[in-house]
């Protein structure tokens, strides 16, 4: 099935070993009286992580015998210990005692939510929802606490014991257990407010965010960090995190990123032997993060080591370039009337308008690629016909970190394996830019694209927009805004792990953000603040406002110098004055939920037929600069003299490179005292979480929330989650609602596995089969097969 991790004969026997099992060992021990240690030998050996609620939810709960199996054992030390009359002893019974109490409170809640989580399935062939996440990490839990159990009751009587190393492990496991007590506290409520079938969750979110504050992380990040993910993916985990906490003092020591290569190794050694430590520095991190932090944390595999590593390890391409998308005019014509064109506004929110830089990646030079690639490329003797596909990707990384060349860990194998061309886009971050800003530019690349598919080695057929996590949320919105303007939808459209609701709506999955290692829910509310743009200061906006008259004023000389263009396109001018004064009327009204729609229809540009070799990504920030303002006009200026300029801002690149790596270092940084927005200390905390709730509502933020005449609308869709992801119930709600509007949808779930995975070095099996998936996915959302394409 394409949902579990083993095929249904595989999991029967699975199952029917392991009772088999369990009742010959029961028996050995009635008759032999042997320990229970013994029985759990073999059940552990034979009970993979796998075998959870997830995998077997058709033919049962196999982990609920295992509670018996625990507490037997967790009496037999009880027991044991009762009669140690040593200070270490007294603790180690003290902890015993506690995990048998909880274990019970935990044992029924647990069989009652199971109970009834089938509700919520996408459908009976793909069980998964965030009570099913939930049940599945207590599970794992319990199979692991069984370990420990085990290993106590074999070496307790040994004079080789440890009872120091014995009773750190147990304090972790309770606190687990307290941690896991809260969350399914938290989903019985959660399963008493909700509808029949929903997992969006009549609760304020302030409620679940006042649950959070009571909930400690600290044991999920010790030594049982990542328990319930698959083995490689933990020991990348446990690595990585030894290798962000020795950041983070790096980070606030010496204000700067990456340098200094003797103390981050000796932080990294540090934190990657003292398992108490890291986990300290994790929850301090969480609950202390600031937005430039998290920006520059989670551009680490940006630095030029971690690029090479990636190249390394990953298939070499024969086309891997840069491609500058300048900031021209475009048109587009419309669906339903190809003689009326749309003209597509230069991306300029939040910022003067600056070229697109894009990756560009193939497995094989593609006839027309000649005008982009370098010269050692256009003598290339195997040269294809164009493709019949292409791939348009958006990279996560939360709306504020990484870029598209960090994300050719993937996207080498998808261009070999998919055997397509792929363009990535490096679109604006914030919080320097902030929402539309993003959506603007790969609107803009994807009308780019529309025009230029020749250079791009393409025929022009089919087009799939794919992305990852904040992603594939700019490729659900790209969707709804083309549907809106009634131009040219992609043909597919693939999201893999991807927030469908910004506003915070509570619901069971993002409970594992109490105890997720790469996404908590601090880091989480941190993006979508920084996305938002909330909070900036009133330089900023000045500078905004600025900025666009700037704009204003050009395109208005554009409009007087081609009238005759626009009528031909088939834009009047009242067009025009009907989008402003829409806008105008939600500047009025406070209402910002659609900032974009009006904004897309209010400009007009021309088609570009430029391509540029090398990146130009240290524009933005430039442009910025009070010391650069004659740069302001270089991507702004009229047609007829825009060929010299262009001239020049080619020249100006490597300066504005330098430049770039200079103003990061001025950029101002957050003191590390400093409370967070969202810390339970900040009397702005409510204010602030109230906005961020109300400007989430745009359906362009939040696509869930669009009305059932554009979703109905949207292309083919192909969702990628992950049982254990925060995010899985934004994708089965909007799979389900695109589902009962009759859209085509495929949704496959994988287990084990972290959100983000395909970023994460070295890849395990579980990895790699998810990787396989993305691939077949992208195949037949490309129909790669029917085209006659290997």
């Amino acid at each position: 099935r394409p949902h579990t991790s083993f095929p249904p004969s595989s999991l029967q026997e699975n199952v029917i070993c392991v009772l088999a099992r369990c009742v010959g060992h029961v028996k050995q021990m009635l008759c032999c009286n042997r320990g229970p240690e013994t029985f759990t030998d073999s059940v552990c050996e034979r009970v993979s992580p796998e075998c959870s609620l997830v995998n077997m939810s058709r033919i049962g709960r196999p982990g609920s015998y295992l509670y018996e199996v625990l507490s037997s054992m967790i009496q037999s030390n009880v027991d044991y210990f009762k009669y140690v009359n040593t200070e270490a002893g007294n603790k180690i019974l003290a902890q015993l005692t506690s995990m048998q109490q909880l274990l019970q409170w935990i044992e029924t809640s647990a069989t009652k939510i199971a109970s009834t989580a089938h509700l919520y399935d996408f459908d009976s062939e793909t069980p998964a929802n965030g009570f099913r996440s939930f049940i599945t990490v207590v599970d794992r839990f319990i199979l692991l606490a069984t370990k420990l159990c085990r290993t106590i009751c074999m070496k307790r009587d040994s004079i080789f014991f440890r009872s120091e190393s014995c009773l750190k492990e147990l304090e972790d496991h309770v606190g687990i257990l307290h941690g896991l007590k809260i969350g399914m506290a938290l989903l019985e409520r959660m399963m008493e407010n909700t509808d029949h079938g929903s997992l969006f969750v009549s609760m304020e979110f302030n409620e679940l965010f006042n649950e959070c504050d009571r909930f400690d992380p600290t044991s999920f990040y010790g030594r049982s960090m990542g328990f319930y993910y698959c083995d490689p993916m933990r020991r990348t985990l446990k690595k990585g995190h030894a290798v962000l906490s020795a950041y983070r003092d790096y980070y606030y020591q010496t204000g700067r990123g990456f340098g200094d290569t003797t103390s981050l190794l000796w932080g990294f050694g540090k934190y990657s032997m003292d398992p108490e430590l890291r986990s300290k520095q994790m929850v301090e991190m969480r609950k202390n993060v600031h937005t430039d932090f998290l920006k520059a944390m989670w551009s680490i595999n940006e630095q030029a080591i971690f690029k090479k590593v990636n190249k390394f390890v990953s298939p070499s391409l024969p086309v891997c370039i840069d491609v500058v998308v300048p900031s021209e005019r475009l048109t587009l014509p419309k669906v339903h009337d190809p003689s009326v064109t749309v003209e597509i506004p230069v991306p300029c929110s939040h910022g003067p308008a600056s070229p697109i830089h894009c990756r560009f990646l193939s497995s094989s030079v593609r006839e027309g690629m000649q005008s982009i690639l370098p010269s050692n490329l256009n003598n290339s003797s195997n040269v294809l016909p164009p493709s019949h596909g292409l791939i348009l990707h958006f990279h996560g990384g939360g709306f504020i970190a990484q870029t598209a060349e960090s994300h050719e860990v993937y996207l080498r194998d998808w261009a070999k394996m998919v055997n397509v061309p792929i363009l990535s886009v490096d679109y604006a971050l914030a919080p320097e830019f902030p929402y539309p800003r993003a959506l603007e530019e790969v609107a803009f690349v994807y009308a780019w694209v529309l025009n230029n598919c020749q250079k791009l080695g393409w025929t022009g057929e089919r087009i799939c927009v794919a992305g990852d996590s904040a992603g594939g949320n700019l490729c659900l919105a790209l969707c709804l805004r083309l549907i809106e303007m009634e131009l040219r939808t992609p043909d597919s459209m693939f999201c893999a792990y991807t927030p469908t609701m910004l506003n915070a709506h509570p619901s069971p999955s993002k409970l594992l953000t109490c105890m997720d290692p790469l996404i908590p829910l601090e880091f989480l509310l941190t993006c979508v603040h920084a996305y938002l743009g909330i909070g900036k200061s009133r330089n900023q906006v000045e500078e905004v406002d600025t900025s666009d008259h700037i704009h204003e004023s050009i395109s208005s000389l554009h409009e007087s110098g081609d009238g005759v263009h626009r009528e031909v396109d088939g834009w009047p001018d009242h067009s025009r004055d009907s989008a402003v004064k829409e806008q105008s009327h939600r500047e009025h009204s406070g209402d910002q939920r659609h900032p974009v729609s009006a904004d897309l229809r209010s400009k007009e540009l021309d088609s570009p037929v430029q391509n540029c070799g090398d990146s130009v990504e240290a524009t933005r920030l430039d442009v910025l600069e009070q010391d650069n303002a004659e740069e302001h006009v270089i991507f702004e200026i009229p047609p007829d003299s825009s060929a010299t300029l262009k001239q020049k801002a080619a020249g100006k690149q490597s300066a504005g490179k330098a430049s770039t790596s200079s103003a990061k270092q001025r950029a101002p940084k957050t003191p590390r005292n400093e409370l967070p927005w969202f810390h339970a200390n900040n009397p702005q905390r409510l204010k602030v979480f109230e906005a961020l709730v109300s400007q989430a509502a745009d359906p362009l933020l939040s696509p869930y929330l669009a009305p059932d005449e554009l979703l109905k609308k949207l292309p083919p869709a192909y969702f990628l989650c992950l049982h254990l992801d925060p995010v899985l119930d934004d994708m089965v709600m909007l799979a389900k609602k695109l589902r009962s509007l009759g859209c085509s949808v495929r949704i496959e779930v994988l287990d084990s596995l972290p959100h983000g995975f395909l970023n994460l070095l070295p890849r395990g099996k579980e990895a790699q089969e998810g990787m396989q998936r993305c691939i077949n996915m992208l195949r037949h959302a490309l129909n790669m097969e029917s085209l006659g394409c290997k």
